[in-house]
């Protein structure tokens, strides 16, 4: 959660493989709700990004 909160206060500098990484994390440490919040806020998705959060 420091990193997302690093990353929003420089003005969300990740990219796509940055934030499905993170979006990644929150599922395997059982963050649903961050994890959901992420994704609901990324502008651009592919297939990683929604295989995570099944």
């Amino acid at each position: 959660m420091a990193i997302h909160c690093q990353v929003l206060k420089k003005g969300n500098c990740l990219d796509l493989f940055g934030t499905n990484i993170l979006l990644n994390v929150y599922v395997k440490l059982n963050l649903l709700v961050n994890a959901r919040q992420l994704f609901n806020e990324m502008p651009k998705r592919n297939t990683i990004s929604f295989v995570s959060l099944m």
